[in-house]
């Protein structure tokens, strides 16, 4: 029952991290960065998006 208490909060969580990279990445393409420099943009918004979705079912696996 706890857990199922945090999910919503963990969701919450990972979706206004999700929502500001999105934003700061629209925003960074839109002062035409180069290529290395979007790549690491990905990579960063990537690991925020796994240790988002980690916190979320790591209740469930781990």
């Amino acid at each position: 029952m706890g857990f199922s208490h945090l999910v919503p909060m963990q969701e919450g969580g990972g979706f206004l991290t999700g929502t500001i990279v999105s934003s700061w990445a629209s925003r960074a393409n839109n002062r035409q960065l180069r290529p290395a420099s979007h790549s690491v943009l990905t990579l960063v918004s990537g690991q925020l998006t796994f240790r988002g979705l980690a916190q979320v079912y790591g209740g469930l696996y781990f």
